[in-house]
């Protein structure tokens, strides 16, 4: 093989490996856990954070919680927790099961596929529901709810059905903690 074409390709391979690791460098999406004053809860999330104060209407009145989100652009992968403080009276009477159903049915609603799991969970002995839905955009939504006392907390996942089993999400859904309740 002539050494100048040889030199040629080893150049051309160094500037294409060289470009990826800086891209990989230069673009990283960086981790941190972000803490929730109001909401009262810690999770490992990518730090561009966007925060929102969201309000739903109910039959008696209003409920407010606050929203985080995230987007790990390299992957693709969008993170999202909501937070919402019930009314007392509401969670006087509340079955929790029947509650965490009905926020996990609405969900599958909304996400409109194929259902890849629904099934009941807790976190520290307080009920929670989790499920997965891959959408027909080859796109899966993942959500985790759990009913604290007074508190719901919901955690979304959005990303390519092919990245569902990323490390990223299951360090996501295993870092939220309480803060205080």
């Amino acid at each position: 093989m002539n050494k100048t074409f040889l030199n040629v390709v080893l150049i051309i391979l160094a500037m294409i490996g060289g470009k990826l690791f800086s891209q990989h460098f230069i673009t990283a999406t960086q981790y941190k856990t972000f803490t929730s004053d109001l909401g009262g809860y810690s999770v490992l999330i990518p730090t561009d954070t966007e925060s929102k104060v969201e309000t739903i209407n109910i039959l008696s009145g209003s409920i407010t919680g606050d929203a985080q989100s995230a987007i790990d652009y390299n992957l693709g992968i969008k993170f999202s927790v909501h937070h919402f403080k019930m009314p007392a009276f509401l969670m006087s009477s509340a079955n929790p099961d029947k509650v965490l159903k009905t926020m996990s049915d609405d969900f599958i609603s909304w996400a409109n596929g194929t259902i890849l799991s629904d099934q009941k969970t807790e976190f520290r002995s307080f009920p929670g529901r989790e499920c997965s839905v891959k959408k027909s955009d080859g796109k899966t939504v993942k959500m985790k709810v759990f009913m604290v006392r007074d508190k719901i907390y919901q955690m979304i996942v959005y990303c390519k059905s092919a990245d569902s089993g990323n490390k990223r999400i299951g360090q996501f859904f295993d870092s939220f903690n309480l803060t205080k309740i």
